[in-house]
């Protein structure tokens, strides 16, 4: 198991090493071999325009298409697995509850797939794209859901009296993982897409969130909380037989595999000083061993996501102007680090043929 170091610094020096590295950065070109044509373009969620809406753009420009225009907020884009549609939650009517959209990358299309007057949110299209699962209210406590790309078929997975949420494909499309509640604490379970064969999967200490599959469908990456301090740990689906791959000093954020399997990205917070706290990104292989820190800003919200053919790494800081939440995309093996998008988070990249 690797450990990331505790950040030590003092405050000025970190403001001063922040403010270089910011000045640095930001004068940083993209270097890139993909053209536009075959690049693949990042859904966002953005305020840059007074509300929380749904952003498409390219790595290579500072040019964004907004796609929804709803008087309340639109936010968790998720790409259909063929790059044509984006699912998305929103409060399009203005009111407190949710519901599930899609919508062409153009701005095309919208459709409205949940009627339900409970919150319904968390799209994850299946591999296949001919199932949505998703999470509800509209029993009460929070389940996990399944139904067409239309909206037709809306079908209950789960019938806890806690929650369960945060539903993940395995990559046959076979499985969905989860959180749930159930235990009367945080913790992963898996089931058959139909909801049955639903099984537990982590036993040690701590909360555990944030399940991700591995591209071969035999692991899922997760986090582990115990005492304000965080890990990172796969568990095989099968067999349970877990491993713990990093730990920290403080909160450690969502991981994503990179495509071939080898290693995940994650982020960490590594220390606080005061109310000045520091979070970093990270990549570190699939056997604990080459953890290694990519870059480092103020405290993230951990959401981070491998591009298709694994060469950049799209991540949510606040290390950037006035604190506000930015998408950024970084080069995993050399450091490139440069701005996409301002006042955005929850980046998601398209799917390529």
């Amino acid at each position: 198991m690797a450990r990331l170091p505790s950040f030590r610094g003092t405050r000025p020096a970190r403001v001063a090493w922040l403010a270089l590295a910011a000045a640095a950065l930001l004068s940083l070109a993209a270097p890139r071999g993909a053209t536009a044509a075959t690049e693949p373009l990042i859904a966002f969620v953005s305020n840059q325009d007074g509300n929380s809406e749904i952003y498409v753009t390219r790595t290579d420009s500072q040019d964004a298409l907004r796609l929804t225009f709803n008087p309340g907020w639109d936010w968790q884009p998720a790409w259909s697995p063929d790059g044509r549609r984006i699912a998305f939650t929103s409060r399009a009517d203005g009111k407190t509850d949710s519901d599930i959209y899609t919508i062409r990358p153009d701005g095309a299309g919208l459709t409205r797939l949940t009627t339900s007057p409970a919150d319904d949110r968390e799209p994850a299209w299946s591999p296949d794209g001919r199932h949505i699962a998703f999470v509800s209210r509209r029993n009460g406590e929070p389940d996990i859901y399944v139904m067409n790309p239309d909206g037709s078929g809306q079908t209950r997975t789960t019938d806890s009296p806690a929650w369960d949420w945060s539903p993940v494909w395995s990559p046959d499309g076979r499985r969905i993982a989860f959180i749930s509640y159930r235990d009367n604490r945080h913790e992963i379970y898996v089931m058959r897409a139909d909801g049955s064969g639903q099984t537990r999967l982590t036993f040690n200490k701590g909360e555990h969130t944030a399940p991700t599959w591995s591209p071969d469908g035999t692991r899922i990456a997760y986090t582990t909380e115990q005492n304000r301090m965080g890990s990172l740990w796969i568990v095989n689906a099968d067999t349970l037989e877990t491993r713990v791959l990093a730990s920290s000093s403080g909160m450690v954020g969502q991981s994503t595999w990179s495509p071939d399997g080898k290693r995940l990205a994650f982020i960490a917070l590594v220390g606080c000083v005061g109310g000045d706290c520091e979070a970093g990104l990270y990549v570190v292989n699939d056997d604990a061993s080459g953890l290694r820190q990519i870059t480092m800003f103020p405290a993230a919200d951990g959401g981070v996501s491998w591009s298709p053919d694994g060469q950049w790494i799209s991540y949510t800081t606040t290390g950037g102007d006035q604190g506000a939440y930015q998408v950024w995309v970084t080069d995993a093996d050399k450091s490139v680090v440069w701005r996409v998008a301002q006042s955005s988070e929850a980046s998601a990249w398209q799917p390529m043929p």
